[in-house]
Formats: C-alpha cells, structure tokens, sequence
C-alpha cells in the first residue's frame, strides 16, 4: 500500500522498520558522497566504522554510539554542494578553492537539519572540523564545546585521510598518521579522543585487510578488546 490514510498509514511505513529505513538512507548518502569524490571513495564508510569503535572503547551506550555511526557515516554529506572540478582536482588545491571546500561542514548542516531525527545529527556534522583549540571551522568552537562525536570523528576521518592515497600524494603508514595525531593532540585534536583511537590503531591494519562488507566482522570481534576502556560522557 504506498497511500494511506491515518493510522493506516503509520502501520504501514512502521512495517518497513524506521531503523531499517534509516540505516538504508544513510549508507545510501554515504555511497553517494563516495561516489562523488573519487579521491576518497570507501572513507564515509571506514570513518563510520572506526569511529563506532572508538565509541564502543569509550563506553558510549548504544543511543550514542548509533548517532556517531551515523553523523560519521553523513560527516562528507556537505560536499554534495562542491564543485566537481575542485573536490576532484588531481592536485593540491589552492588557496581559494580549499575555502570553497570548507564550505562542506556548513552545506552539510543545512542538508541534515530538514530532517526532525536529525537534529543532533546536524550539529554533530557541522562541527567535525573544529580544533580542540579554537582555530577551526566553521565556528571556531573549542575544547569541550565541540561536541564529542564530532571530536571523536576528528580523529577517524584524519587518520582515514592520511593513511589513504590521493592522486596528488602517497599514503603514510599506519605509524606515522598515529604519530602526527599524537603531535597535534591538545591543538587539532582533543586528548581524550586520541587516547580512544590508540587500540583502533593497534587493530586497524589487519581490518583494511577485510572487505568493507566484512569490516563490521572484523570490528565485532575485538569487542572484549575494546570494552576494557572507560565510560566517557559528552555532558
């Protein structure tokens, strides 16, 4: 039935599973966002996976860590609204343009805030890209008054970046992203959330070793692993 009237038609779009629906939606925008980029195709999804964990390390509880998975999974969903020429550039890019580019966070927020269960979502997009110390965008928030999943994938989506190839450098390895993270942790990066990434790093050469439609496998088995570490709330 796709019209209906009433209860009717909640009974009816309920028996699809909203979760279901959602989970769908989101992977779908993923994978578009993904498509779009072809410089960083597969990275809204490893992003989302590994930032799920950091959450599950943290103690998150699972209404937590369901909205970083997804905020995770959309936080590229603002480049929907760039240019072709420029988020696919086989070069640096310049000065201007990587302003055009930080544009994303902002485009993002907009897009996400349409949606009323998104709410929180939203926010947690528009801020991934702020520094622990102030001097990011677009609002130059700082410490605790970014939000934790944004801090949180802060953390996954530059490690993602660095020890991924673009068509204008080489990847680093695994050691030397971990040990720039370290360096620009209390700068760029919040303490905590680089102390949460510490046993994802340990564990995440032999994930990429996985297909992404067996990454979330490999993630689950390390569950004892990664429950050793503390509650840590956003407040």
């Amino acid at each position: 039935m796709l019209f209906a009237s009433g209860g009717e038609k909640e009974k009816a779009f309920c028996g699809f599973g909203v979760e279901c629906v959602v989970r769908e939606l989101t992977e779908a925008l993923a994978s578009a966002i993904d498509a779009k980029d072809g410089n960083t195709y597969g990275h809204s999804h490893r992003v989302g996976e590994l930032a799920m964990v950091m959450g599950t390390h943290l103690r998150l509880d699972a209404a937590q860590i369901e909205e970083l998975q997804i905020a995770a999974h959309l936080h590229d969903v603002g480049k929907i609204g760039i240019p072709d020429a420029i988020l696919n550039k086989p070069a640096r890019l310049t000065a201007e343009e990587f302003a055009v580019v930080q544009r994303h966070p902002v485009i993002g927020w907009q897009i996400l805030r349409r949606i009323s269960s998104f709410q929180q979502v939203a926010r947690i997009v528009r801020h991934h890209h702020e520094r622990f110390d102030g001097t990011g965008y677009p609002d130059r928030l700082c410490g605790t008054d970014i939000p934790l999943a944004s801090r949180l994938i802060a953390v996954a989506d530059s490690y993602d970046a660095m020890t991924s190839a673009r068509s204008y450098r080489k990847a680093v390895s695994a050691k030397e992203a971990w040990q720039e993270l370290c360096r620009c942790s209390g700068s760029q990066f919040d303490p905590e959330a680089v102390k949460a990434f510490r046993p994802v790093v340990q564990r995440e050469r032999e994930w990429r070793s996985y297909p992404a439609d067996h990454l979330f496998f490999a993630i689950n088995s390390e569950n004892d692993y990664l429950n050793q570490g503390k509650r840590y709330s956003d407040g």
